[in-house]
């Protein structure tokens, strides 16, 4: 009983609480996976970190779900988009761009996604 009240209370504690919650994680994911590409100059390196890639994706994802569930109970009335939040989303944006520059690149990315994308799908996004 102890290790079931634990485990509630590490993983209610770990989940966003607000939007704002959700948009730090979020930009931080962005980030993160954006740092990571930095590092990639060829098809090699981009295989050496797709596994990396492929839990952040799949983080990403539970993030999409989790959002969604949050807006069906506290819908957003009005929406706003910070400047700090632009900025990691665009260099995200540049990093892929240039990742997909790189010949047989697009087709790991691809495969690193495919999970992360189905299990959003699944759940009716």
């Amino acid at each position: 009983m102890r290790f079931l009240f634990l485990f509630l209370l590490f993983f209610t504690a770990c989940s966003p609480q607000s939007y704002e919650d959700f948009r730090y994680e979020g930009e931080a994911l962005a980030r993160s996976i954006a740092q990571d590409l930095k590092r990639v100059h060829t098809k090699e390196d981009l295989e050496k970190i797709s596994p990396r890639l492929r839990k952040k994706f799949q983080k990403l994802a539970d993030l999409i779900i989790s959002l969604r569930k949050f807006q069906e109970k506290q819908p957003l009335e009005g929406a706003y988009y910070s400047a700090y939040e632009a900025k990691a989303n665009e260099e995200l944006y540049s990093e892929m761009k240039r990742i997909y520059q790189i010949p047989g690149a697009r087709q790991i990315m691809e495969r690193a996604q495919t999970d992360a994308l189905t299990r959003i799908q699944m759940n009716h996004l």
